[in-house]
């Protein structure tokens, strides 16, 4: 079974547009894409698109959904094939569940396979009842129409207008109606063969009084209810008759399919928009939703019951998102909110209220009734929630002692904000306004003790267990013992805690602290081997001191199953920055979806809350062995890890001021930097798309500050950091190297071409994410490939240029300045000493934006990639160069409205524009064809080939080649080479300057495809022969009659525009036609039509 996780990670990363691309021909239509529907015979476009939503949905047939359910439907896979097809195409890796399932689970998860199938079929059961002919269907469309059909109301100079949208809510949302009849849902179950059981059982229909089968919801409109996977779980139905003591709403039934507890009403079309904007909008009932969904305001959600639990928020956390309340304004409202947004605080969200205004004559609005529009969503006033509740709790406050009690009680509010500075903020900004400061800081101070105390008494230890019963033991004065008869055996001078279980299929160790009869402690690790060997597990407590095992193995095994029922577990990490699991890892601790850092504890260990699809919570524990008391002394080991930490004593610095001291240092290649840094941080979202990520490659001399650029984007994760040294690192430590972090960068230092060719294509494949092949022998010697999940930076004071391929496969950027003024070595010191502090929590601050990352990139991409196309329009660009700088240009334009950087997206396009012309014409210069022409250059200097003899340009008005015959509109130079000869010179050439020359047959077909080439001549050229430099001679005639004629050869040439081959490889073969001149045209004694 597919992990949860997967599916997760699938529909975080299928890009609707891109998947539907494959089948539909799509058109842009406003904010959406249309196409015709490949589910049916369709004329005319009714099957939309919406990226903004992530999902698809034909307005005909009503087929659609989100990027699981498309691919199920159009390839007739089920769930599990469709998930796997998306995770390849997206590079994702599959991981299955490994959980040990009992016959009953499989049989419960048997039976929600098939309640999707069931409720998909109700869902539109329902749906084609809401538009069937009956009075009581057209009846209730036509409420369902004028409450949720999405149009907008305003008054414009009086006159209220409404703005009917183009798509159908009700439609889209596949809103239905389920009519008065008895049993119309259990008929039409029967006749497609449905369990009647399994729809019992969660809760459609029901047995009556006289035993049969009926359904349970009759003339009510049926809303579906859906899991943030786009899965109906079940329904709100609403009463289509106002007169009937019926409830006007009611729900599915709580089941083991259902739990509304989790299941937030809304957050299947929300979770888009929600990460977009970073804000959730919570108001109190599903029809609330329903109605702000309509008006395309799609981040509105609902709780399942009347509060929101700790799971709900739980599932909310990922999004780095605001939680702004909108009350129904009622006082249940009201009190509703003020709970809500409690418990909210206390979970780590930054949460607000926008409060809706009562009725003159006090009756009750909702968001439902209230709001008409996104705009006059937007004039309702947002108030932080804490300032919020203080408004209302310390309204007519009658003395002083009531005072003191209800600031102690926004007090507790208060200390549930994460960092201390804003608790302060907070504190000083309601002392201000309400007066009372010393009781606030009292009140604050008071309730942090309190918190405390109160943590402190709920840790409490294990009961104690009976070991003599249950094990054949018992502990005393810190050692063990068992009875035989009246003698008392000792077993041990020591006790062992169990602590941890570090799980790994090859190599697995536990973890325990030894306690001797002198009260030494000391911490061990031991690997299972040890563990089963009482040799090996007497030599390893020994060899800490005085720890000594006085009996035989079957005692040991007693004991071990003592320590190992009582032992956690926790998997060990072994790669740092990005996780699978959700998280970044630091060397010293994690930073979770929710946006809090989560320190080691003395043993290594950082427990992490999950919730589960069950409504259960439970903790994962993750193990760093680097932080752990067990290796304090072992300064050789862990040398990287206890570098890439999260240093709490960082700088306080913002994003925004630190990007704009590196540019004021490094100038344009500084902002360049920080793209790349941007992109780093989410590489693997970059990859899932593109296929490959480049590599920042920082060129230029000693002093230039090529190097200290390097030194400043590491500081986002290492302080101090010490690039690697590719000349003396062999191919094993730099694939390790890679390996060690994801979504974090590596620098590679002092590069030069004249590395071992390994090595280039070791750099050349980092790009496609290939990494080195080599034999673990922890997995049975198996061939494995190690990870390439980080980004790197390359300097050195040599371009990368002995491999072309690798060349191109950077984003370059060249320092030239290596003299300083006093301004700029000042700006320097300055900046430096804030890097040394430290940046990594701004690592952080951007990393808390990984939810709109992943929604917005791939859209982002495309239009960059547009707009930098149209402006490269009449550049004859290399495709990789210019896409790779895209991806760092995309990555801004996502984070721009939320990581506050000093620049503009134009400002950072045009610097984008300028890098791609310039790398591409180093690229052109120094490609297989541009080292080849410049060294026809210098032949021809040097008098290898003669011009006349091996070459020649001829201004021509059009020329017949073997393949075409093309006119010119004007005379135009065309350069005429003879092959054979230049190409055994270029060799020659090659092999004095010590470059690898290309075979012959690679020069022949590059020529052939060398930009400015027009073909092989039809027809022969006249050539002059020449020897040593010199043309060669006949004489003919006697005496004074004798004259010279020239000798000469007939060959067809490759023929190339010469002003295309200048402007592109900067290229110079004419001659002087007389001394210091080159003229425009050079005049050729042999044009126009030879004699034979």
């Amino acid at each position: 079974m597919i992990n949860q996780k997967t599916i997760d990670q699938v529909l975080d990363k299928a890009n609707i547009v891109d998947i539907v691309s494959d089948y539909v021909q799509l058109s842009k239509a406003g904010v959406n894409y249309k196409g015709l529907c490949p589910f049916h015979t369709d004329h005319n476009p009714s099957f939309v698109v919406s990226p903004g939503k992530n999902i698809c949905h034909c307005f005909s047939c009503g087929k659609g959904g989100n990027p699981i359910n498309f691919i199920m439907a159009k390839e007739s896979m089920p769930f599990t094939e469709a998930v796997k097809h998306l995770a390849k195409k997206y590079n994702i890796q599959i991981e299955e569940d490994h959980h040990q399932y009992t016959d009953k689970e499989r049989e419960e998860q048997s039976k929600k396979e098939s309640l999707e199938i069931v409720y998909s079929a109700v869902t539109e059961f329902y749906f084609k009842q809401l538009h069937s002919n009956t009075s009581d269907s057209k009846a209730a469309l036509d409420y369902v129409n004028k409450r949720w059909n999405g149009a907008e109301e305003k008054v414009v100079q009086g006159t209220k207008v409404v703005n009917f949208p183009e798509k159908n809510f009700p439609d889209l949302a596949r809103i239905g109606f389920a009519s008065s009849g008895w049993d119309n849902l259990v008929q039409f179950s029967m006749k497609n063969g449905y369990s009647l059981k399994l729809m019992e059982d969660v809760g459609l229909i029901k047995i009556s009084s006289k035993g049969t089968y009926i359904d349970v919801f009759r003339n009510r409109i049926m809303i579906p209810w859906r899991d943030r996977w786009g899965k109906v779980r079940g329904f709100t139905a609403r009463k289509l008759s106002e007169d009937s003591d019926a409830p006007k709403y009611i729900n599915s039934k709580e089941s083991f399919y259902f739990h509304k507890g989790s299941t937030i009403f809304g957050f299947d079309l929300a979770k888009n928009a929600g990460a977009r904007e970073e804000k959730f909008y919570l108001v109190e009932g599903n029809p609330d939703v329903m109605k702000l969904q309509s008006l395309d305001i799609d981040n509105t959600i609902a709780p399942g019951g009347t509060a929101w639990t700790h799971d709900e928020y739980e599932q909310l956390k990922k999004f780095h998102a605001t939680l702004c309340f909108i009350p129904d304004a009622d006082d249940p409202g009201i009190k509703a909110v003020m709970k809500n947004g409690r418990k909210a605080v206390q979970e780590g969200f930054r949460v607000t209220v926008k409060e809706i205004p009562r009725t003159k004559d006090g009756k009750k609005q909702d968001a439902d009734s209230y709001i008409k529009s996104r705009a006059m969503l937007n004039e309702l006033d947002e108030v932080d929630y804490i300032e919020w509740i203080s408004a209302y709790n310390l309204r007519d406050v009658e003395n002083t002692s009531e005072l003191t009690d209800k600031i102690g009680d926004i007090c507790n509010i208060i200390i549930d904000l994460e960092e201390d500075v804003q608790q302060t903020a907070m504190l000083e900004k309601l002392g201000t306004k309400y007066g009372h400061k010393n009781i606030w800081k009292q009140g604050l101070k008071r309730a942090k003790e309190l918190r405390l105390r109160k943590k402190t008494e709920a840790i409490s230890k294990k009961g104690d267990i009976d070991l003599l019963q249950k094990y054949g033991f018992y502990e005393m004065a810190n050692c063990y013992y068992s009875n035989q008869g009246d003698n008392t055996i000792q077993w041990s001078n020591f006790t062992m805690k169990p602590l941890f279980h570090i799980k790994d299929s090859f190599n697995a160790k536990r973890i325990y602290e030894l306690k001797n009869y002198r009260n030494h402690t000391e911490l061990i690790e031991l690997k299972t081997e040890e563990l089963i060997s009482l040799p090996k597990f007497k030599q390893r407590i020994e060899s800490l001191g005085d720890f000594l095992w006085l009996v035989s193995d079957r005692e040991l095994n007693k004991l071990k199953s003592y320590l190992y029922e009582n032992t956690e577990t926790a998997v060990e990490i072994k790669q740092l920055g990005w996780a699978h699991d959700g998280f970044f890892v630091w060397g010293n601790g994690i930073y979770d979806a929710g946006s809090k850092f989560l320190p080691v504890d003395e043993y290594g260990i950082v427990r992490v809350e999950k919730n589960m699809d069950d409504n259960k919570q439970e903790t994962d524990n993750y193990y760093l062995p680097a932080m752990s008391k067990i290796y304090a002394d072992e300064r050789e080991l862990y040398r990287f890890e206890r570098q890439f930490i999260f240093d709490e004593d960082h700088s306080s610095i913002s994003l925004h001021d630190y990007a704009k001291m590196t540019a004021d240092v490094f100038g344009n290649n500084g902002k360049v930097g920080i793209m790349f840094l941007l992109a780093t941080l989410f590489r693997d979202v970059i990859v899932s798309n593109t296929k490959n990520f480049p590599i920042l490659n920082l060129f230029g001399p000693k002093g230039s500050g090529k190097t200290e650029l390097g030194h400043t984007l590491m500081s986002f994760f290492i302080k101090n950091n010490t690039p690697l040294n590719i000349q003396n690192a062999t191919i094993a430590a730099l694939a390790d190297a890679i390996a060690q972090c994801s979504n974090a960068l590596v620098h590679i230092d002092e590069y030069k071409n004249t590395i071992d060719p390994v090595k280039v294509e070791f750099l050349k494949g980092l790009y496609d994410g290939a990494g080195r092949s080599r034999m673990n022998m922890d997995l049975d010697k198996k061939r494995q490939i190690t990870s390439v999940d980080s980004a790197v930076i390359l300097s050195g004071q040599e371009m990368p240029t002995v491999d072309i391929a690798l060349f191109s496969r950077t984003i370059y950027l060249t320092f030239d300045v290596t003299v300083h003024d006093k301004e700029s070595k000042d700006k320097f010191n300055s900046f430096t000493a804030v890097r040394k502090m430290g940046v990594c929590h701004l690592t952080n601050q951007i990393l808390s934006h990984r939810a709109k990352f992943e929604t917005e990139f791939y859209d982002n991409y495309q239009f960059v990639t547009k707009d930098v196309e149209q402006n490269l329009v009449n550049n004859e660009i290399e495709d990789r160069i210019w896409r790779d700088w895209c991806v760092l240009l995309a990555s801004f334009y996502t984070l721009k409205d939320v990581v506050d950087l000093p620049w503009t997206y134009n400002e950072l396009r045009d610097i984008t524009i300028e890098g791609i012309k310039k790398q591409n014409k180093e690229c052109a210069s120094s490609n297989e064809m541009g080292n080849f022409w410049s060294m026809i250059g210098v032949m021809a200097q040097a008098g290898m080939i003669d011009y006349d003899g091996d070459y020649k340009i001829k201004y021509l008005d059009g020329i017949k080649t073997k393949n075409s015959e093309m006119l010119f509109t004007k005379n135009k130079p065309v350069l005429m080479i003879r092959p054979n000869k230049i190409i055994t010179q270029y060799k020659i050439m090659a092999k004095k300057a010590g470059e690898n020359a290309m075979p012959e047959r690679s020069i022949r077909y590059y020529l052939q495809t060398c930009p400015g080439f027009l073909g092989q001549k039809k027809g022969s050229e006249r050539f002059k022969v020449f020897k040593d430099g010199k043309i060669q001679k006949i004489w003919k005639g006697e005496g004074d009659q004798q004259k010279s004629i020239d000798l000469c050869t007939f060959d067809n040439p490759l023929c190339f525009d010469y002003q295309e081959l200048k402007q592109k490889f900067e290229i110079n073969l004419e001659v002087n036609s007389s001394e210091g001149e080159y003229p425009d045209e050079i005049e050729d004694k042999n044009e126009g039509n030879l004699p034979f």
